[in-house]
């Protein structure tokens, strides 16, 4: 059985929104949670986030700049050595606000938020890879971090992604939505969509880039 986990992330100045995570089977979960909890103990952690490591804020404050950047690189680590398939959608926010003040028919279609086409480019992204790579696998289960601005609407549009692509349908199991605390491969996913956001806002910003 194939899992997904998404996490949301936005980059330092705010110019790239990013979705992102990995799927993978189960066994490989199982054996990353593992590992994953394991390393966090060491530090006295119950949980990752990546934003709180790098700024050594929250539950991350009382550990050193160099036992931080330890602490991830080893959890870095342990997704290269895992089999786990990476996927990460950014949208350019200026440009994205500009299209739906511009366009009734670009707000209508797109909402208000660009976590919705990035959910749906991820979702339509990944499916078409297993149904290329692995067809005859199950149906995909996606599990994201949970956000009450958008889970609803989101479940309501991914259904409708599923009605509009019955080529897909067949790979596109349950969508369930959790919280990053208790749920270590969305840990795992925010780690993804903060590199991820940040390399993409550097780009747009011509900062440096990682």
């Amino acid at each position: 059985m194939l899992r997904g986990y998404f996490d949301e992330s936005v980059s330092c100045g705010g110019s790239a929104f990013t979705l992102a995570g990995f799927l993978a089977e189960e066994s490989e979960w199982d054996s990353l949670v593992r590992e994953w909890a394991g390393r966090l103990k060491q530090d006295g952690l119950t949980y990752f986030h990546a934003t709180d490591c790098a700024g050594g804020w929250n539950d991350f404050s009382t550990l050193s700049g160099d036992q931080r950047i330890a602490l991830d690189t080893d959890l870095i680590a342990f997704i290269t050595r895992r089999r786990l398939a990476g996927f990460a959608v950014s949208v350019a926010n200026k440009d994205f606000d500009e299209l739906i003040k511009g366009s009734d028919v670009a707000k209508a279609v797109l909402t208000e938020s660009p976590y919705f086409i990035a959910m749906q480019l991820v979702v339509r992204w990944i499916c078409d890879e297993v149904k290329k790579s692995f067809p005859n696998e199950p149906a995909v289960d996606f599990m994201f971090e949970e956000n009450n601005v958008v889970s609803g609407q989101a479940k309501q549009i991914y259904e409708e992604l599923k009605r509009k692509n019955p080529e897909l349908s067949a790979f596109m199991g349950s969508l369930s939505y959790g919280l990053k605390k208790e749920n270590i491969p969305l840990q795992v996913a925010d780690e993804l969509a903060f590199e991820a956001a940040k390399n993409v806002g550097n780009w747009i910003d011509g900062t440096r880039y990682r």
